[in-house]
């Protein structure tokens, strides 16, 4: 038995899941470096087959700022991505639990959040949705480096698997300092409720993995 299932699912450690695949469509500069038009080119050719598979999209230009901190409150997207002022669009599955956001730091986020500790399923959840896309898509891969990124950190499979935990012992007690640490040591990172830069409010920390190259994504998983 994996170690990620003696916990069980219903563990009131690990809050949720996610599972993050980082794609990017050959032919199109990263969305860093992309204009107003081919990002809306990339958005509206995304749109025919997630909005085909059940999925809602949200332009987030249109929503006030309110609405759309709503969604990285609910951890749907990023906080960089909710004040980007360049085109970029969230599709969503809420009954699924899957979330692809276009057009953030790369040109697909491809995401599955699920309660309590469910990696397996979070995995096989976005694999689907990231196999409907390659059947319209020629994504960016490499032979020697995986699926291109903006972010070199995220070359290889471009995948990020996080648990959110909740851990108010170990804060109270002044421990996460020397666990992020020790966590660093195992490829591991530590982050706070929102991710990269944001803090540990409510004792709620996300853990994830540090190493795309040159690992699979069971590997990852185990």
């Amino acid at each position: 038995m994996a170690w990620y299932n003696t916990l069980g699912k219903d563990s009131d450690t690990v809050i949720s899941t996610r599972v993050r695949l980082a794609r990017n469509i050959n032919g199109y500069p990263f969305a860093s470096r992309l204009d107003v038009a081919k990002a809306n080119e990339i958005i509206e050719k995304v749109s025919v087959p997630l909005e085909a598979s059940g999925f809602r999209k949200i332009h987030f230009s249109d929503l006030s700022p309110v609405m759309a901190t709503s969604y990285v409150e609910r951890h749907y997207v990023s906080p960089e991505f909710a004040t980007k002022e360049a085109p970029h669009a969230l599709f969503l599955q809420e009954t699924a639990g899957l979330a692809v956001m276009v057009c953030e730091e790369d040109h697909l986020r491809i995401q599955s959040i699920l309660p309590g500790l469910a990696l397996e399923d979070a995995y096989l959840n976005a694999s689907r949705t990231e196999k409907r896309l390659d059947e319209d898509f020629d994504f960016a891969y490499s032979d020697t480096l995986g699926y291109l990124t903006h972010c070199p950190t995220n070359l290889g499979t471009g995948m990020r698997a996080s648990v959110m935990m909740f851990l108010p012992a170990l804060t109270r007690g002044g421990y996460m300092d020397s666990l992020a640490n020790q966590l660093s040591k195992l490829g591991f990172t530590m982050r706070g409720l929102f991710g990269e830069g944001s803090g540990s409010a409510g004792c709620i920390y996300q853990i994830s993995n540090q190493i795309t190259l040159g690992i699979t994504e069971e590997d990852t998983l185990q």
